[in-house]
């Protein structure tokens, strides 16, 4: 939680000592290199990804949890503001994806597949036109989040749209996508028709890289190991 010191204030009443080290990037995990294939179990996955993105002019997709408190549906119920030649693409598993499967069925711009490994997520991620992430509106989030999504997301090299009530980071401070309002899937319908009217793919292959750029620099775990090591020294000296 970035803002984490505002809560420790309201309950340590004495002057203390913050800093917030985010959820950080192990560049000898991901597979980051275009020119080496992906896992294979991965493969099958990619192939039909690739497939189904051809029928669209622009494509928005999801990857994660499906579950209650990642608002899966939001994007689901934001198809019908869309026009057809959209594409919803939602990667992963979850306790509701059967129900939302299910009622989504006669949707035939939305598409469903399972979930990739991590290590193959950004390679997947990069080929579609911008990635959404959906939260729930709850208080403790004013205080803000670091989600490893957002690592998965930025690696990508693809613009992020999150519809967010909390405060705002690592996404606004790389510049690599937008914030809206939580709980609004005709908001998040009219964000997506907007950024798709707006850039081009161009402009938004340049807004997908800063976070890519912004990851590898700032969240790497040496940055964020020298962060915490300059600071101990600067405690001692004091």
């Amino acid at each position: 939680m970035p803002r984490l010191d505002l809560h420790v204030s309201t309950i340590i009443a004495k002057k203390f000592n913050y800093i917030n080290i985010p959820m950080g990037y192990d560049d000898s995990f991901y597979n980051l290199d275009p020119t080496q294939s992906i896992k294979k179990v991965d493969q099958p996955i990619l192939e039909r990804v690739k497939h189904k993105i051809g029928q669209y002019k622009f494509t928005v997709a999801y990857a994660g949890t499906i579950g209650k408190a990642n608002r899966v549906e939001d994007l689901l119920l934001a198809v019908q503001y869309l026009p057809p030649d959209t594409g919803i693409f939602i990667i992963g598993k979850g306790p509701l994806k059967d129900e939302l499967v299910e009622s989504y069925a006669e949707n035939v711009n939305i598409h469903f597949f399972e979930p990739v490994s991590k290590e193959s997520l950004p390679r997947v991620l990069s080929n579609f036109d911008i990635l959404v992430n959906m939260w729930d509106d709850k208080n403790i989030y004013r205080f803000g989040v670091s989600p490893n999504k957002w690592i998965d997301y930025m690696l990508s090299s693809r613009p992020i749209l999150v519809s967010f009530n909390g405060y705002q980071s690592i996404i606004n401070d790389s510049g690599c996508g937008w914030f809206i309002k939580a709980k609004d899937p005709k908001l998040l319908a009219s964000k997506i028709e907007e950024i798709r009217l707006e850039y081009t793919p161009e402009e938004l292959s340049d807004i997908g890289k800063l976070g890519f750029d912004y990851v590898i620099k700032e969240l790497n775990y040496k940055s964020l190991t020298k962060k915490i090591s300059e600071n101990l020294d600067s405690l001692q000296k004091r």
